[in-house]
């Protein structure tokens, strides 16, 4: 990232969280385009797209349903225009988005169980609470590192 442009965005906002820090990404987008961290002044962390930043940092704060709508606007934008483009018949748009939702669920669905190493339907109340007691192990951990 610019070092000139880092600079303007330190101080604004994404949402409600002042930006305290931007640095680029090692991952990158599923098309390679590069991806941003942001650490916020409460020391959390978050990555977005570098392309989308200039839609979503604000010099106010904002609520989350009007940071949502800055994210997913142009998103739908994109979507019409590869339906405009490809000239989908209006009769296709509900199988459409029928296949579309069933695609993103079944890779949800997979990828959940390649997390849990399981299952939904094998995974128990004590899975969970392993999951939330290795969390607050790492959570505490990162705590004392920074202090």
């Amino acid at each position: 990232m610019e070092t000139e442009r880092k600079y303007i965005e330190i101080g604004k906002y994404i949402g409600g969280k002042k930006i305290k820090n931007l640095k680029l990404s090692e991952r990158k987008t599923y098309l390679g385009n590069e991806i941003t961290e942001i650490t916020y002044d409460d020391d959390t962390k978050e990555e977005f797209p570098k392309a989308i930043l200039k839609d979503i940092i604000t010099e106010e704060k904002s609520d989350l349903s009007t940071l949502r709508d800055k994210i997913i606007g142009p998103v739908v934008e994109k979507i019409l225009a590869i339906l405009l483009e490809d000239e989908i018949k209006i009769q296709d748009i509900e199988y459409l988005k029928a296949k579309l939702t069933l695609s993103i669920n079944s890779h949800i669905e997979n990828a959940d169980t390649i997390v849990w190493g399981k299952e939904y339907y094998d995974r128990t109340l004590a899975d969970i609470h392993q999951i939330l007691i290795k969390n607050k192990k790492n959570e505490e951990k990162k705590s004392k590192e920074r202090s």
